[in-house]
């Protein structure tokens, strides 16, 4: 065990990747086991073992699910991401220098919580004072009219109140430049890019992988089988950029499910 926690002939990501697929051979398991006992996806276990997952994950992605796979087999995670830092010199570089400028908190992110709670209660309480004004208007000027000159108005008929037409609220794609036309057999692949700090939580496939602050100028890659979902605390921040066609920003404000899948981008 002493010799495979060394990994003495790894000499580029596919050595790196048997030596993880070996792991899990020892112990009996099959890809879908992990699957289901890490919770990673399976294209991501397979993107490990074969060597390959630079190619569908940033260098932050590629480290963590790393770590939590190799604990996971019984290997030293400090062993495997020292070979993945030795493999990956320059950008281990950028990743320390963009920490280095900014490394989003904690309490970043209580604050900018705390700050969209605060607006939400000033909104509430400016409604609820202009819906009790104008109803203390009306009353001043409603005129004092004798009680016989009051015209009572004939009630409206019930077929009347029964054609009333009930409004759809069903999803649709937010407009035109949006809409999307993937075949079944190809996966879904989203660039994503912020132009300024923005808190953003996304599930792919409904495991939630991100859940941070995103810098200004910066932008990340993120692929699924079936479904992409974002949540942003501001969607004019962010732009999207599905299988290669840009798809533009999804819109103002809060945005609590941005759904993305191979018909386009919806708001539910």
């Amino acid at each position: 065990m002493a010799d495979d926690h060394k990994f003495p002939s790894v000499l580029n990501m596919s050595c790196l990747g048997d030596r993880l697929r070996e792991a899990r051979d020892k112990k009996g398991l099959t890809i879908s086991q992990a699957q289901k006992e890490t919770h990673i996806q399976v294209n991501i276990l397979k993107s490990l073992e074969d060597g390959s997952c630079d190619s569908v994950l940033s260098a932050t992605y590629a480290k963590s699910f790393l770590r939590k796979y190799s604990e996971y087999l019984g290997l030293d995670s400090d062993v495997v991401l020292n070979e993945y830092k030795r493999l990956h010199p320059k950008t281990e570089t950028v990743i320390v220098n963009k920490i280095t400028e900014h490394t989003p908190s904690s309490a970043d992110i209580a604050g900018v919580i705390s700050v969209v709670r605060l607006i939400l209660v000033g909104v509430i309480v400016i409604i609820l004072m202009a819906l009790v004004g104008g109803k203390m208007m009306t009353v001043l000027k409603k005129p004092n009219i004798p009680q016989r000159a009051v015209a009572v108005k004939p009630k409206a008929s019930s077929s009347k109140i029964k054609s009333v037409k009930k409004v759809s609220r069903e999803p649709s794609v937010v407009k035109k430049g949006m809409e999307a036309s993937i075949p079944n057999n190809a996966q879904l692949k989203l660039l994503l890019k912020v132009n300024q700090n923005v808190l953003l939580r996304i599930k792919v496939d409904g495991a939630l992988i991100s859940d941070h602050v995103m810098t200004k100028g910066t932008a990340e890659v993120f692929t699924a089988d079936n479904a992409i979902n974002i949540y942003t605390a501001s969607g004019d921040s962010i732009e999207l950029i599905l299988n290669g066609k840009p798809m533009g920003s999804p819109g103002k404000g809060i945005l609590k499910n941005i759904e993305i899948t191979r018909s386009g981008v919806k708001i539910k």
